[in-house]
């Protein structure tokens, strides 16, 4: 189990495996590759985004929503997090545009930054509402997160409200909850090899909703301290992509002899410019009665 932090997604949010959209903070070794230049193939989809990454000086607001297939029971949570400095390792905070893959290290929860204060927060699904207050004091405080007074999953949409505060402009921004898929056998069946002199070629099941499709491998579940990561953004609908072999040895490299693991998911990301801020609203489904989404790998 892997509890989501203020979003890369949450700390109450708990998922096997799942990272979520707030696991973020200042990491480094942040080059981004284009996947499309990295001999991708043409399944993948280097277009620019709504969600692509801010020009420098942006400051990063990320709002999530994550819950599971209907019929089952939670979590379904919503978190916020505003960040006090100015650049961040985008895909540490799964902020990056569709047809990018990066190596990034990324903070452990632990070393997170504080939330800058954008008021109570609200986090809605239908009729139902939530508030995420801010707690502490403006700007070293956090958000908490809330556990949903609504069921969240594929097809609803969760609108994120921001009043404004000290530190964060107004704005509202949704995500609709997209399909929960994983990616083909053996993924997450047993342990995989993966060849690191050569691309890495990955499929998945139906994604008719769209959204994007996060693949990532590294050492995140590790603990307290930081992970190094490969990230992946492809066009969920295109059913295939791409991991450029440069991005794999690179992360081979940070990481001989850690425990290493692959996770793969679709988000939906909408993102809205306020005043100098991006706020990127994420929506996952994270659980399902036979999809797993996390898995053991063995790089060589």
């Amino acid at each position: 189990m892997k509890a989501l932090v203020p979003f890369a997604l949450v700390p109450t949010l708990a998922a096997c495996g799942a990272r979520t959209a707030l696991e973020t903070g200042p990491g480094v070794d942040a080059g981004v590759r284009d996947a499309s230049s990295q001999d991708a193939g043409p399944s993948v989809d280097a277009s620019p985004s709504a969600d692509a990454t801010p020009p420098p000086g942006a400051r990063y607001g990320l709002v999530s929503g994550s819950g599971t297939l209907a019929g089952l029971s939670g979590p379904d949570v919503a978190q916020v997090v505003f960040f006090p400095q100015q650049g961040l390792p985008p895909a540490c905070a799964l902020v990056g545009a569709r047809g990018t893959c990066a190596v990034v290290t990324c903070p452990s929860a632990q070393s997170l930054p504080a939330s800058m204060n954008a008021g109570t927060v609200v986090a809605a699904v239908g009729t139902a509402s939530s508030p995420i207050p801010y707690s502490g004091s403006s700007p070293t405080g956090t958000y908490q997160g809330a556990n949903l007074d609504a069921i969240f999953t594929t097809g609803d949409t969760m609108r994120f409200h921001g009043p404004g505060g000290p530190d964060v402009p107004p704005f509202d921004v949704a995500a609709t909850g997209p399909d929960l898929v994983q990616l083909d056998p053996p993924w997450f069946t047993t342990e995989v090899t993966i060849d690191t002199t050569r691309d890495l070629p990955v499929s998945w099941g139906p994604a008719p909703n769209g959204g994007d499709a996060v693949f990532s491998v590294g050492d995140f579940s590790v603990g307290d301290t930081a992970a190094h990561e490969l990230v992946c953004f492809f066009d969920a609908t295109a059913g295939s992509a791409v991991v450029p072999q440069a991005d794999l040895a690179a992360l081979k490299a940070l990481v001989a002899g850690a425990q290493t693991d692959a996770e793969f998911f679709v988000a939906a990301r909408v993102a809205t410019s306020v005043a100098g801020w991006q706020i990127q609203a994420s929506a996952v489904v994270w659980a399902g009665a036979t999809v797993s989404q996390y898995g053991a790998v063995i790089l060589q």
